[in-house]
């Protein structure tokens, strides 16, 4: 376990504004610039609250290792590269990957929808599927999906940033995700954008499969990690 942060340190963009661990109260300064405090022991429960601050925080900056040590190119996906993105899907996430029909027909109607990352050789290496609501307003991130042979490179950073900047571009003014709470590396990653958590939503993917839903809201300029 780390250090309980100060109140006033910096951790990846968070300010520990009044770190009272019975009342976990954290103000963030997101990419957005828009400050808003968060009672997180409120949203996730005190014990999970408590570890947002101490461990994911400090792991955004570890997470931090940038785009360019990726190699790779990001693009938008094509029929060819769906085999391989749903593979990456299936052995990351097992039987709840999404199918490659799915994807196949998420390609048909949303054609902009799917960002491939792919290896110098041209090989996918990761996929990440950003879609805008109907408001045309909201955008959503569904997934974002890392080869386990590529992890820890940057490329989950690069794929998250050209999402972003594309449904920035679409109109949207915010971006939200869901995440499952224990999953530490997707919470950090999100948080050093700026993303903040805005609900937890037990059952949101049926009975004992909690989410916490996060959100950044989108300011103009270039998409930037705090992390970065």
């Amino acid at each position: 376990m780390n250090t309980a942060p100060r109140s006033g340190q910096m951790l990846s963009g968070v300010e520990v504004a009044a770190l009272d661990l019975n009342k976990l109260t954290v103000r963030y300064f997101p990419v957005s610039g828009i400050e808003a405090a968060y009672d997180l022991e409120a949203q996730l429960g005190a014990e999970y609250a408590k570890s947002w601050v101490e461990d994911s925080a400090p792991n955004a900056v570890r997470h931090a290792t940038g785009a360019a040590r990726a190699q790779v190119g990001i693009s938008k996906a094509s029929p060819q590269d769906l085999e391989a993105i749903a593979k990456i899907d299936r052995s990351e996430w097992g039987a709840w990957a999404n199918p490659l029909p799915l994807y196949r027909q998420l390609l048909d109607i949303f054609p902009s929808a799917i960002l491939v990352a792919r290896d110098l050789q041209g090989k996918p290496v990761g996929a990440a599927v950003a879609l805008v609501c109907e408001n045309r307003k909201e955008g959503w991130i569904l997934s974002v999906d890392i080869d386990a042979n590529h992890r820890g490179l940057g490329i989950a950073r690069a794929l998250l940033t050209s999402a972003l900047e594309d449904l920035r571009a679409k109109g949207c003014s915010s971006v939200s995700a869901m995440i499952a709470p224990e999953n530490r590396a997707s919470l950090a990653l999100f948080q050093s954008f700026g993303f903040s958590p805005e609900a937890y939503d037990p059952n949101y993917f049926g009975s004992g499969v909690d989410q916490i839903k996060v959100q950044l809201r989108l300011a103009t300029g270039s998409v930037t990690p705090v992390a970065a």
